[in-house]
């Protein structure tokens, strides 16, 4: 657990689409087969804490939202 509260602690995520990711997949993506590059994508909204938080690095107000869409990609 400590491991991984550290390894989380310097994870940082920002709100909104994740434009590296999907570069990443792109180039990836380029050198897979077709069977290879099939790719799940599921949707999925969460309800969240409706409460405003404070983000002491970042120095950010962040809410209040009630929710939360989560996308999931995997391969076939």
């Amino acid at each position: 657990m400590t491991t991984l509260r550290e390894w989380i602690a310097n994870f940082k995520v920002e709100i909104g689409i994740l434009h590296d990711v999907l570069k990443i997949m792109e180039v990836k993506g380029q050198n897979l087969t077709t069977a290879e590059n099939l790719t799940v994508l599921s949707f999925d909204k969460i309800y969240i804490s409706n409460t405003i938080e404070l983000h002491l690095k970042e120095q950010k107000i962040y809410g209040p939202h009630k929710t939360c869409q989560v996308v999931m990609i995997r391969d076939l």
